[in-house]
């Protein structure tokens, strides 16, 4: 099931576990790399826009 918010599309966490599941060893070793990092930058950025 995809919902869509805000004119985005959203996966389950099911969803996007099946397509992590579906990559190759070396691209699922590149998501674990970098997405703490990208987590960070998102984290960020959400920190900067909602200063109060």
């Amino acid at each position: 099931m995809i919902d869509t918010i805000a004119g985005e599309d959203l996966m389950t966490i099911q969803e996007l576990q099946n397509q992590a599941l579906q990559l190759s060893i070396g691209d699922r070793w590149q998501l674990v790399q970098v997405l703490p990092d990208s987590l960070k930058r998102e984290a960020n950025l959400f920190c900067l826009c909602h200063k109060g």
